[in-house]
């Protein structure tokens, strides 16, 4: 990750959060997996400095805006709350694409009727309930690239637009 000389956003530090977790490979990760590393802590005492021009850049102010940040992160789908401060970054071969084929098998493995398909916006509703709400704010676009990423596997398949069933 590059710094530039501009000043950076707590908005600006969860993007960078973000495109660490991915640069890095990390699936799943926890609050110190940040906290660890001596890059996003330099790149949190400056946004501490550009945006509250705190003088006393404890660990204390640290740890509140990387908790900031991932609530951010959270808050837009990038990444999901797992059991005890856990935290996974959400992407269709780590969790979205089986959780979806898993809600689309659910609802379809007693039917007999094999026009009958389950709509995108039920499937929306059943994934923002899943697991205590971990995937309440997983964009509708997310969903629907993992959906047809799902499709092209064979997976699932498409019996309408916007409804699918399993095999």
């Amino acid at each position: 990750m590059t710094q530039s000389q501009t000043p950076l956003s707590e908005d600006d530090f969860a993007t960078l959060l973000h495109q660490y977790l991915i640069h890095k490979g990390l699936t799943t990760f926890s609050h110190d997996t940040f906290l660890s590393s001596p890059e996003i802590r330099n790149i949190a005492n400056r946004v501490l400095l550009d945006q509250y021009e705190a003088t006393e850049l404890t660990e204390k102010r640290v740890i509140f805006l990387i908790n900031r940040a991932l609530a951010k992160l959270w808050k837009s789908g990038k990444i999901i709350t797992k059991e005890d401060g856990w935290y996974e970054v959400v992407n269709h071969t780590a969790n979205l694409g089986m959780v979806l084929g898993h809600l689309v098998g659910e609802e379809t493995g007693g039917l007999d009727d094999s026009a009958v398909g389950v709509p995108l916006n039920y499937i929306l509703v059943r994934l923002r309930d899943w697991q205590g709400g971990c995937y309440k704010y997983v964009k509708r676009e997310a969903v629907v690239q993992s959906l047809a990423l799902l499709v092209d596997s064979s997976e699932i398949y498409e019996v309408g637009r916007a409804e699918y069933r399993s095999f």
